[in-house]
């Protein structure tokens, strides 16, 4: 009689088996036949997938003061190719409120209708109770959206979805990831996800990187946004202090696009040209080139002391933080963030008489911010930060260039129990007369040296100094 061994699906629902033809004793007649494997097609019923529902990313993005807000959207495993018709069933399990669910189909700026061309975030689709057959779409890797902490949906996959290669930490081997890599070559991109990011990357960098140490890889992307939440003070010694709950992420898409040479960060996502791929998913790059330290770093800038037009001026400040800490030992060489020569350059303009800070490049701006970090340690950033937190209730929007100012220098001054007033105004940040009233109604003491002449007596090796 024969007997089938190693009854494995796929993410399509089939098998390859192999037969065998056993005696009335049960003994096997041969060996196993290796050239009378055959495919067979299984109809399985889908149990669903279950999601729990999410902080309102705005609602928390006011919370903690940032720019932008995190991903909200949770990966279901499944593309669609444009023009398909997908059908999904959805039950709400428990409901709070009146949060509406949503799909999207496609992953932000992903794809692009032209060369070289960003596609914005595809719109969301409202998901009724019960079966829904979505055709107006323009195809891609397929999301949910469910707001409201303590709703759960269940989401069944019906017909007209494939699935998408994906790597989820704790999840899958490095193996499962490769057979799906195998079995699913249809599939335009596949996914890493860990605990804090979901990585979006067009197949043929997945095909490129698929023998790298993924879990390495993702505990270092997780490491990095760690450290974007202690740089803002995000430590968890309170409610306020406390990071967005899960399972909200960070969602870093690699796009088709080979032409655009930057790296928009929005709500919700930062995006990326193909041409990042290797430094994004080589662990080399990953831990010397700031790219993704600088882009997730616009998801977490504090809105409340930020002048917008400096807003890369503070991103590239949140770059250093992480430069110092990504890896313990800090790598022998990283690329440079601040080079030894920006920083003398500033030196020599700060005694300039009535110095505009505009005059400063991008990387002299970062001087003075750096200078404060050097004289009052490390977490003098993470401090000022929450004391921002604390005294300056967002409302999503950066304030005035004079209020920011005003705002920087007095939390600044209040997390170091020192008047800073003279040392801002020597870099041309100086405040405004109510922000004089409120900085003397501290009654602080002028540091003790002329700050404005620190230099970092431990500076980063740059690989091309």
């Amino acid at each position: 009689m024969p007997l089938v061994r190693d009854l494995t699906l796929d993410a399509n629902n089939q098998s390859r088996i192999s037969l065998g033809v056993f005696d009335a004793n049960g003994q096997l007649l041969g060996d196993w036949a290796p050239d009378a494997t055959l495919t067979i097609n299984l109809t399985i019923q889908d149990a669903g997938q279950v999601f729990n529902g999410t902080a309102s990313y705005e609602d928390e993005r006011i919370r903690t003061g940032c720019l932008q807000s995190l991903n909200d959207r949770q990966p279901t495993g499944f593309h669609v190719r444009r023009g398909d018709v997908l059908e999904v069933e959805l039950t709400l399990i428990d409901t709070v409120g009146n949060s509406q669910p949503y799909l999207f189909i496609g992953a932000p700026d992903a794809e692009s209708p032209e060369p070289g061309l960003w596609e914005n975030v595809p719109t969301p689709i409202a998901l009724n109770a019960g079966v829904n057959r979505l055709s107006n779409h323009k195809g891609g890797v397929v999301y949910f959206q469910l707001t409201g902490a303590g709703n759960t949906a269940r989401l069944n996959f019906i017909s007209g979805m494939q699935a998408v290669p994906t790597f989820e930490q704790g999840k899958h081997s490095i193996a499962q990831y490769q057979d799906m890599l195998i079995q699913n070559q249809g599939s335009r991109f596949a996914e890493y996800i860990s605990n804090r990011v979901i990585i979006t990357m067009p197949i043929e960098a997945a095909i490129k990187y698929q023998h790298i140490n993924i879990d390495q890889l993702l505990n270092i992307y997780d490491r990095i946004i760690f450290l974007q939440e202690q740089f803002i003070g995000l430590d968890s010694s309170s409610a306020l202090h406390s990071p967005s709950p899960p399972p909200a992420k960070n969602h870093l898409s690699i796009s088709t696009v080979k032409l655009i040479q930057g790296a928009p960060a929005g709500h919700t996502h930062t995006a990326y040209g193909i041409y990042r791929a290797d430094d994004m998913l080589d662990l080399a790059k990953l831990i010397t080139y700031y790219v993704v330290w600088h882009e997730t770093a616009h998801t977490y800038q504090m809105l409340g002391y930020m002048p917008s037009e400096d807003m890369h001026v503070f991103t590239q400040l949140a770059s250093l933080y992480i430069q110092r800490h990504v890896v313990e030992p800090p790598p022998l060489q990283v690329y440079p963030i601040l080079p030894r020569a920006d920083f003398e350059s500033a030196l020599t303009k700060v005694n300039s008489p009535n110095l505009e800070h505009d005059q400063l490049t991008l990387n002299e701006k970062l001087v003075p911010l750096e200078q404060l970090r050097i004289f009052f340690g490390d977490e003098f950033w993470p401090r000022l930060n929450k004391i921002t937190r604390e005294r300056w209730r967002s409302n999503g929007e950066a304030p005035a260039r004079s209020q920011a100012i005003d705002n920087l220098v007095l939390f600044s001054s209040i997390a170091t129990n020192t008047d800073l007033r003279h040392f801002f105004s020597k870099w041309g940040l100086s405040v405004t007369p109510e922000g004089d009233q409120k900085i003397n109604a501290l009654y602080l003491q002028p540091p003790t040296m002329d700050l404005t002449t620190l230099r970092d007596p431990n500076p980063p090796r740059y690989i091309y100094e």
